[in-house]
């Protein structure tokens, strides 16, 4: 029997060349701000001094009035990653979403009250997203995931099928907020909403791009469970590492 189409790694992989990224959380922005962060032993802004992400440059007050911390944050670090007007098929990535809105919901319908219309339809896992794509008037298709074993890579993965399909660059928003009080002891979260995006292609990275090579290793098991997955990713990028595996996917720099 012939062994021709046996590899020694039979795994799924390819190329994805970073043209753009940046991630928020309270007070940290910048890739040395985010260096400095990472650092630190308590990775987590001091929920008395976290601030809502500004995307005055971006939106109109009437824009803006609506979106939750969580939304200002993803708008922040997404709008900063596609060119004014660009139109670009988009991946919105987030275990939890809108926690906040939807604990709210919960906790009118446990006192008999009727839920607002409004406030559903925002808390719903995909609001952000709809929001994103109204709001920049981004016709081109959009994927809401919910990654349950928390693994921000699933993201690229469907990123890398959408650009093999023909597209010529693809937007990846992840993000998180901090997780109501009844949930604290189960689930560890950031005190401030977290997020980071990134605009993806397929090909050779010029200069002040990165290329990766993504894989399916199938490692059942995040790579440090003593830090939150999203804020693992981010250091991937801002601390120039070389290798991120998350419950099954690898990242690693080429």
């Amino acid at each position: 029997m012939s062994n021709d189409n046996v590899t020694n790694n039979p795994s799924p992989s390819g190329k994805l060349k970073v043209e753009r990224w940046a991630a928020w959380t309270s007070g940290v922005e910048s890739a040395e701000e985010w260096r400095a962060f990472l650092a630190q032993p308590q990775e987590s802004p001091n929920s008395a001094s976290v601030a809502m992400a500004d995307v005055s440059e971006f939106l109109t007050g009437m824009q803006r009035r609506r979106l939750s911390p969580l939304a200002r944050a993803v708008f922040k670090v997404a709008l900063k990653c596609v060119a004014k007007g660009e139109c670009l098929p988009s991946i919105f990535c987030s275990v939890y979403g809108e926690t906040q809105r939807t604990y709210s919901i919960l906790e009118t319908i446990a006192e008999s009250e009727a839920v607002s219309p409004m406030d559903f339809s925002l808390s719903v896992h995909s609001a952000i997203s709809g929001q994103f794509t109204i709001l920049s008037n981004n016709t081109k298709p959009t994927i809401t995931l919910s990654p349950s074993d928390q693994s921000y890579l699933s993201a690229f993965a469907e990123a890398y099928g959408i650009l093999n399909e023909g597209a010529e660059a693809v937007l990846v928003v992840c993000y998180e907020e901090q997780l109501p009080d009844l949930y604290q002891p189960y689930v560890v979260s950031s005190n401030s909403p977290l997020a980071v995006a990134f605009k993806l292609r397929l090909g050779e990275a010029r200069a002040g791009e990165s290329c990766h090579n993504l894989s399916f290793e199938g490692l059942n098991t995040l790579e440090d469970d003593s830090r939150l997955p999203l804020l693992e990713l981010i250091s991937y990028f801002a601390e120039n590492r070389t290798v991120l595996t998350q419950a099954g996917w690898q990242l690693s720099t080429l």
